[in-house]
Parts: C-alpha cells; sequence; structure tokens
C-alpha cells in the first residue's frame, strides 16, 4: 500500500510513461536515487529496493521501460534485462537496470548478498556512464573508468571499464 506521496508519484509516473508517442521518443530511460536491483551487502537497502521494485516494476513492464539508471550505491553494476528477480533474454521488452553510483563519495566494498543470474558487469571503481543513441534500435552503454581504487583522484587518461550495446526487440 502506497502512503499519499507515494501514490501521487506513482500516478504521475505512469501518465507520463503512458503518454510517450514512441514513434516520436523510441528510447525510454528512468533515473532512479535507489536501485530497484542491486545485490551488494547492505541488508536494509536491498529490502527497500524489492519494495521499490514491488511497486515499479509491472508500470515498467507494461510501458517496455527500456532502461533503469539508478545511484545510491558508490559502485557500478550493469544487469541483463530482467524482470522479477530473473535474468531475461536479450529478446525480452524487460529493462536494463544500471547502477551508476561511482561519480563522488568514497567507494563501496561490501561485497555482494548473494550472486544473481541477472548480474553482468560489477566494479569498484569510480566513473561515470555514457550512452550513444545509434538510431531507433540500438543504443550503446559504456561506463568510463577513471580511477581504479578509492583514491578520489583522477587517472590520467580514462579509460571505457565496460561496454555494452542494448538493442531493442525484434530489431
Amino acid at each position: 500500500m502506497l502512503n499519499g506521496f507515494l501514490q501521487a508519484q506513482h500516478v504521475w509516473l505512469s501518465a507520463q510513461l503512458k503518454g510517450v508517442d514512441r514513434d516520436v521518443t523510441p528510447w525510454v530511460v528512468l533515473e532512479l536515487h535507489r536501485p530497484m536491483y542491486n545485490n551488494e551487502d547492505y541488508g536494509a537497502d536491498y529490502d527497500t529496493g524489492i519494495r521499490i521494485r514491488a511497486s515499479l516494476e509491472p508500470l515498467l513492464l507494461d510501458h517496455q521501460v527500456d532502461l533503469v539508471l539508478a545511484g545510491h550505491y558508490h559502485s557500478y553494476l550493469r544487469s541483463s534485462r530482467i524482470a522479477n528477480d530473473t535474468a531475461q533474454p536479450a529478446s525480452s521488452s524487460a529493462p536494463y537496470h544500471f547502477t551508476i553510483g561511482s561519480a563522488g563519495a568514497l567507494l563501496d566494498s561490501a561485497g555482494a548478498i548473494a550472486d544473481k543470474d541477472w548480474r553482468l558487469h560489477f566494479e569498484d571503481t569510480f566513473g561515470y556512464g555514457r550512452i550513444t543513441v545509434a538510431n531507433r534500435t540500438h543504443m550503446h552503454w559504456e561506463f568510463i573508468r577513471v580511477s581504479s581504487s578509492n583514491v578520489t583522484t583522477p587517472t590520467p587518461h580514462p579509460t571505457v571499464g565496460d561496454s555494452t550495446w542494448i538493442v531493442k526487440p525484434n530489431a
């Protein structure tokens, strides 16, 4: 059960997603502070993600959101497509969930609660994400690594630490 404020946010997000004209806006990327999917060993935060997921995931699946970006954790995580805490095939319309919270404060070093079949890449390094939309069906994602440790001094030459193509189903 959502309280009044959360219910108002849910109604707003639902209306925004329903109003997207995919002929004009083929890609839908949602940004959240707290991730719906992350398995770092912070029990209370993990439980919060489960509650967010219970509230929002049906909405994201119904409206075929392509990518969910989140922060909160000071690390980087890239997932496969996910629905109901289970990896989905690339041909699915379930969203990808990337945590990219490694641009500021000291990095996390908590480790993982459990291996998840949807966790494709994880690292505790400073960096940021870069999206390049190639066309209506292909989007390129890169994690740009700017420091390889918990030292806040950036490396002189940032490198691509991770990359993948996000391809629309049936493209």
